[in-house]
C-alpha cells in the first residue's frame, strides 16, 4: 500500500533509497558510477518521496533558483509502480510547495515560476500538469538522453 507524499531531509534513510532508485533508473544503463548521484545533492532543495512497504518508490526534487523561480528535477518512479499516479502525486506536491513558498511569475516576458527539463518521452505527462514547452531539444550533459525545457506559471498564495 502506498503512503502519502512525504518531504524528507538529505540525511534520511528515504533520501539514500531515493538516490539508489535514481541511479538504477537514470544512470546504471549508461555505465556511470553511483557517485554521479551524490554529486547532484543540493542542500537548498526540497525532497519528496512516496514509500510503499518501507521502500521508496517515487522521488522528486524542488530547488529554488534566483528571482523566486523554482526547478523540478530528478523525478523518478520505480518501474513496478509506474502508471499508478505516483509521479503525479510527487509533482502535484512540488507544485503546491513552490506556490506556498511564493514562486510567482513577475509579469515580465520569459520570467517563469517553475521550470523543468523533461525527457521527450515524459512531455505528455508534464503537459497534464500545465507545463508548456519553452525550449528546444537538447541532450543531457550526463547521459545524452534528449530533454526539453518546460515551464508552468504560478500565482503566489499570499497575493
Amino acid at each position: 500500500m502506498l503512503n502519502p507524499v512525504k518531504l524528507i531531509e538529505p540525511d534520511s534513510w528515504e533520501y539514500h533509497q531515493a538516490c539508489q532508485l535514481r541511479y538504477l533508473v537514470f544512470y546504471v544503463e549508461h555505465g556511470l558510477p553511483f557517485e554521479i548521484v551524490l554529486k547532484q545533492q543540493n542542500t537548498d532543495s526540497f525532497h519528496a518521496v512516496i514509500v510503499a512497504q518501507d521502500n521508496v518508490v517515487a522521488y522528486g526534487r524542488l530547488t529554488p533558483n534566483n528571482n523566486r523561480i523554482y526547478c523540478v528535477s530528478q523525478m523518478v518512479v520505480k518501474p513496478s509502480h509506474q502508471r499508478q499516479n505516483c509521479g503525479g502525486q510527487i509533482l502535484s506536491t512540488l507544485i503546491d510547495l513552490a506556490q506556498q513558498q511564493g514562486a510567482i511569475t513577475l509579469r515580465v516576458p520569459l520570467r517563469i515560476a517553475i521550470r523543468l527539463d523533461a525527457r521527450i518521452s515524459a512531455v505528455g505527462f508534464y503537459r497534464k500538469f500545465g507545463f508548456k514547452i519553452i525550449g528546444t531539444e537538447h541532450p543531457s550533459p550526463t547521459t545524452g538522453i534528449i530533454h526539453i525545457e518546460m515551464r508552468r506559471e504560478l500565482i503566489a498564495l499570499n497575493n
